[in-house]
């Protein structure tokens, strides 16, 4: 049985190098911003497929190919909302108006169909014998039953334009340079004391980590007051400076 030279591994513990502080701090805020970019992507996802879900369950309940294709639209729009092409990119004044006619397409659309759905009510009884509904001529299912009421389908209803207001916040009017920026938040306690949160963030890894507050009603009542900025913009006359107000090169 080999013998343990004690001497050499000291001497191999007492060479090693660590990181320094500014190494580890900078490794840490690299590892933060990767897994916030993770976290971002797959919000974003599921936000999205939770809208899709919803539409099908709303499908099952009322059997409008109409309803479904046109809040379907809405959802497929939302998520690519700025597309680009030949490598051109869009201006801010074009991504907001952008933003404003997706926002006004979800609000209609959806308000169409609570509108439908308060009028003509519900299904009370079933076209077919065993009392259950099968889909439309173009997608079909095994079979649901028919909704309880029109508040099921209100409810419905409801939560799929909660949902596509939120993923409309998260594609068009979150900032990913915004939310992946590391920032040192300063925590303030009742003694006076405080403590830099960038060092409790750490790598992200500890759970403390803040991503970004998704308030879309705020969000929306910005995103509609984009026309009148707009609008007040095109109706100024550009402004020319005066003879002299810049000196010759």
């Amino acid at each position: 049985m080999s013998q343990i030279n004690i001497e050499s591994q000291l001497r191999y513990f007492q060479d090693q190098k660590y990181p320094t502080v500014e190494q580890t701090v900078s490794n840490n805020a690299s590892v933060l911003y990767k897994r916030k970019k993770f976290f971002l992507e797959d919000l974003r996802q599921t936000v999205q497929y939770l809208g899709f879900i919803l539409l099908a369950i709303v499908y099952l309940r009322d059997l409008s190919m109409v309803q479904l294709g046109m809040r379907a639209f809405s959802q497929f729009s939302i998520s690519n909302p700025f597309p680009t092409a030949h490598n051109i990119l869009l201006s801010d004044e074009n991504k907001r108006a952008i933003s404003k006619f997706l926002l006004v397409g979800i609000i209609m659309g959806n308000g169409l169909c609570i509108i439908i759905h308060i009028l003509f009510g519900r299904y009370s009884k079933s076209p077919y014998p065993d009392g259950y509904l099968y889909g439309g001529l173009t997608v079909q299912f095994i079979g649901e039953r028919i909704p309880y009421s029109t508040w099921e389908l209100l409810a419905l209803d409801v939560l799929v334009l909660g949902v596509q207001l939120v993923f409309h916040s998260l594609m068009c009017e979150t900032r990913d340079s915004e939310v992946l920026e590391s920032k040192k938040l300063e925590v303030n306690f009742s003694d006076g004391e405080t403590i830099d949160k960038a060092y409790i963030e750490s790598d992200g890894y500890n759970g403390n980590v803040y991503l970004l507050t998704i308030d879309f009603l705020k969000t929306s009542r910005k995103v509609l007051s984009y026309v009148d900025v707009l609008n007040t913009n095109m109706g100024q006359a550009p402004v020319v400076p005066p003879p002299g107000a810049y000196p010759e090169e």
